[in-house]
């Protein structure tokens, strides 16, 4: 009913969407040729007011926001007293789904069991060690689970219709674009091995990912432009456009990620669609592109083989995190060190002749494993486990339409999942969003299930009106 609401808002509103264009283009520009503090907050804070003018009338928009806030990182201000704007940006989101949600369906409010299960984890991850998760070295973990948390939530509770989820998915892929525009203009097209791209994101790492999310979200969107070309043509160059990007961060598990997810790819969107031969030649030919350029590079398939199997440069380096994060369990088995404490407890653990060049185990499973112990540890695998079955599910019951959104979801699910095996990915915002989503109900199946029901009660009504009239 929101979504509706909102379409029709956006057509008979055309001022609206001047004004938002006008005002935040006039701000953004004031912010890049302007260099004083002052002037700077100023704007920020008149850029501010306007994105809440925009989630107060869209209030999904405010969830794509956060969900896309991790490849633009660079762009958003600091705010004083709070660790980021994010935090805001929620609280304003929440107050405006609440308030839209009068509009909506009258379904009663109900937990799932993947919501149980990660109240269940964060308060192990409490109990087993209350100093931690409330004094961390950056963060208070506590209070940014329970924001993850209610991000997971909002996911599940509020983006319900197919336009929803198209809409947080276009959001999304624009600030991951965002981002590859400004790291393809860092270093070029080739592959810089002495500097990598990150964009507009905190890493090169961090990057690489995200531009293979959005290649995968892009991929879902054009296959629903059947009769829009100027906008599947628009699609197909932001997946080149990503591809491109991908190479520049120089990331070796970017590209291996962006491998797999190719693979998934051509199981939905590549297979059995007459139309899906542009994609195709699109997909294929930039990957051929990207090993063209790896080819006697650190992102050559045969150098990332032979750094794999002997442990050479920074992959040897991640295994003796690895090997330190892993005694750290065995001296701590059930409880772990605590959340955020790897960092504390690296030294006494690091048995490598290399140097320290980072302070977290590279890893998520390792991290969970060593700070939060065994329980943690099962508790959070059986979270993946739901979040997978859950996809699993919807993939199978759900119709077409809503299928392929679930699968498209499910494959970014699978492609951070992995690349969590070098990465801590723990307070990911899209992978808290994700398990949110895999359990959310949607509006279109509800209204099917209604049109039947009233279908059947307006027959059954029929046959009784003409059994009273033969009688």
């Amino acid at each position: 009913m929101v979504n509706r609401i909102n379409k029709a808002a956006s057509r008979n509103n055309p001022a609206f969407w001047l004004f938002v264009s006008f005002f935040s283009s006039a701000f953004i520009l004031l912010l890049w040729v302007t260099n004083d503090k002052t002037i700077k907050n100023i704007i920020f804070l008149l850029l501010g007011m306007v994105f809440v003018v925009v989630i107060l009338r869209f209030p999904l928009m405010g969830i794509a926001i956060i969900v896309a806030s991790t490849p633009i990182v660079e762009l958003l201000p600091q705010v004083s007293f709070i660790s980021s704007a994010l935090i805001p940006i929620g609280g304003i989101t929440l107050f405006a789904l609440i308030l839209y949600e009068r509009h909506r369906s009258t379904a009663r409010w109900s937990v799932s069991s993947l919501e149980v299960i990660a109240v269940l984890y964060i308060l192990w991850v409490f109990f087993s060690n209350p100093s931690a998760s409330f004094y961390g070295n950056d963060r208070s973990w506590i209070l940014t689970f329970a924001q993850l948390l209610l991000l997971m939530w909002m996911a599940r509770r509020f983006v319900r219709s197919e336009e929803d989820h198209q809409l947080i998915m276009l959001i999304v892929t624009l600030g991951i674009l965002l981002s590859a525009i400004v790291a393809v203009q860092e270093v070029g097209l080739g592959i810089g091995l002495v500097q990598r791209a990150a964009g507009l994101s905190e890493g090169a790492n961090t990057a690489a990912r995200y531009f293979v999310y959005g290649i995968i979200l892009l991929s879902y969107l054009q296959s629903r432009l059947y009769d829009q070309p100027v906008k599947r043509f628009l699609t197909l160059a932001g997946i080149v456009l990503l591809t491109l990007a991908s190479i520049t961060t120089g990331s070796r598990s970017g590209f291996l990620l962006l491998g797999l997810s190719f693979f998934f790819l051509t199981q939905r969107f590549l297979v059995g669609r007459q139309r899906s031969i542009t994609l195709w030649l699109t997909l294929g030919m930039g990957f051929f592109w990207v090993l063209t350029q790896a080819s006697g590079t650190i992102l050559d398939p045969a150098h990332i083989l032979d750094a794999v199997l002997s442990g050479s440069d920074t992959v040897g380096a991640r295994y003796d995190f690895w090997r330190a994060g892993l005694a750290m369990w065995l001296d701590h088995p059930i409880a772990g060190i605590g959340i955020g404490r790897f960092r504390n407890y690296l030294l006494p653990y690091w048995q490598s002749y290399r140097p320290i060049i980072a302070w977290t185990p590279h890893n998520t499973y390792v991290q969970v494993l060593s700070e939060t112990g065994a329980v943690g540890f099962i508790l959070f695998m059986t979270l993946l486990s739901t979040v997978l079955i859950n996809f699993r599910s919807g993939i199978k019951i759900l119709p077409k339409n809503l299928s392929d959104i679930q699968w498209t979801w499910s494959i970014v699910l699978i492609v951070l999942l992995v690349g969590s095996m070098t990465k801590t990915d723990l307070l990911d915002k899209f992978f808290w969003f994700l398990m949110g989503i895999s359990v959310n109900t949607y509006d279109s199946q509800q209204g099917a299930v209604d049109a039947v029901f009233r279908r059947d009660v307006g027959q059954a009504y029929v046959e009784r009106q003409d059994e009273n009239y033969r009688k």
